[in-house]
């Protein structure tokens, strides 16, 4: 850091802030409640705040809000007015610490305020442009970790797929880019953004994708690695991409629930979702596309089978219920939920409809195996046998059925 920089331990901070012209607040995501109890409902609400923090947080209905509004809300609830302007654009923090040309935008709703942190921060390598585009500007930043870790996905399956001896390979990650832009696009119009936030977050997503810690994440999950392997290979790391994508994805949900949006419009982030929760693996790109987009599961009610013996295999059994496809045996109900559809009773044979009921005889018993992706439909086949012959009488994933 420059000369004459100051130092103090965190419980200074009162002291430190003394005679400051605004305070910057650069917590992780993990940190939020933490700045907000800690620091915000302590600092003179007349003292500008400006943030580093990137993400959103997503209410019940499917909105998405940004850190700035949150700290509002909950400041108010204590008898608190403030307003928290925010940091977004391009930057990562080693290459601007070799002073490389940056650009970077302050949003807030005081212009006022916003021109005078740019005035104490810009140089000759930081420039800075200033929006009151609040939500459009923090929603964008956001995004872009979350849709980096989806692209990052394609460099650990090159990895996977011809070794990491191949080095880098463009195609596959400009089309998954694309399907990226393509995505926060719509999701950015939703949140009402500025084209020049949008852009800024587009940008914001190619440096992202090109270094950190989003990129070494999304290279293991597509390397074939676990959620629990990744993490313990990055342990200590803080992944602010993993909590994101984790929001945006059941705003999704939600939203395509309330028929705001349909949910084929975003396969990107349904499918970096599903890697993170271990429904499925990372897939390149054109399948990702292609591939039938689901909802997360509902809840899943299912009698226990008589035959279960112990309650440690009606354990299993549940368990079994509410997880991908693996060579198991599992009951009718199972398939009802996962591939039919939920809305038909589980234990009700006679509402499945006629087209399948010929398959079945209850009670059934049926076996599944993992055929593999077909690439010309993008779908996985699954080879459905049942409990008496070991026959086959059903393969998901073609003639359009699952």
């Amino acid at each position: 850091f420059p000369k004459g920089v100051e130092y103090f331990q965190f419980e200074d901070w009162q002291e430190a802030v003394k005679g400051a012209d605004f305070v910057i607040g650069g917590v992780s995501s993990f940190g939020v409640d933490w700045f907000l109890n800690e620091v915000l409902a302590y600092l003179d609400p007349a003292m500008p705040v400006l943030s580093v923090t990137k993400g959103l947080i997503n209410l019940e209905d499917g909105t998405l809000i940004s850190y700035p509004a949150y700290w509002k809300t909950e400041l108010l609830k204590k008898g608190i007015r403030r307003e928290v302007n925010a940091i977004g654009g391009p930057c990562t923090s080693y290459e601007l610490v070799f002073h490389d040309q940056t650009e970077v935008a302050f949003c807030g709703k005081d212009t006022a305020v916003i021109k005078m942190m740019k005035e104490a921060m810009q140089t000759s390598y930081y420039h800075i442009s200033t929006t009151n585009d609040v939500i459009g500007l923090e929603s964008a930043v956001a995004l872009k970790n979350a849709y980096a870790l989806g692209i990052a996905l394609t460099i650990g399956l090159v990895n996977r797929q011809h070794g990491a001896e191949a080095g880098l390979h463009y195609n596959s990650q400009a089309g998954a880019f694309y399907q990226a832009t393509k995505e926060m696009t719509k999701l950015l119009r939703l949140q009402g953004a500025d084209e020049d936030s949008t852009v800024l977050g587009i940008g914001d997503l190619y440096v992202t994708v090109y270094g950190g810690r989003t990129r070494k994440i999304g290279i293991l999950l597509g390397e074939g690695k676990t959620y629990e392997e990744a993490l313990d290979i990055l342990a200590g790391v803080t992944l602010e991409s993993l909590v994101v994508a984790r929001r945006v994805a059941k705003a999704i949900y939600r939203k395509a629930e309330l028929g705001m949006v349909d949910l084929t419009d975003f396969p990107l982030m349904t499918h970096v979702n599903d890697v993170l929760e271990g429904r499925r693996a990372a897939l390149g790109f054109v399948h990702v596309r292609q591939h039938a987009i689901t909802a997360p599961l509902p809840e899943i009610r299912a009698e226990i089978p008589h035959d279960l013996g112990s309650p440690q295999a009606a354990e299993r059994f549940l368990t079994d219920l509410t997880h991908p496809f693996t060579r198991q045996t599992v009951s009718l109900p199972y398939l009802v939920n996962r591939h039919l559809a939920a809305t038909y009773s589980i234990d009700g044979f006679e509402n499945i409809p006629g087209t399948f009921r010929k398959y079945f005889q209850k009670p059934s018993y049926l076996y599944f195996d993992r055929l593999g992706l077909d690439p010309a439909v993008g779908r996985e086949r699954i080879l459905v046998r049942n409990d008496v012959k070991k026959s086959p009488v059903l393969v998901f994933g073609e003639a359009g059925i699952g």
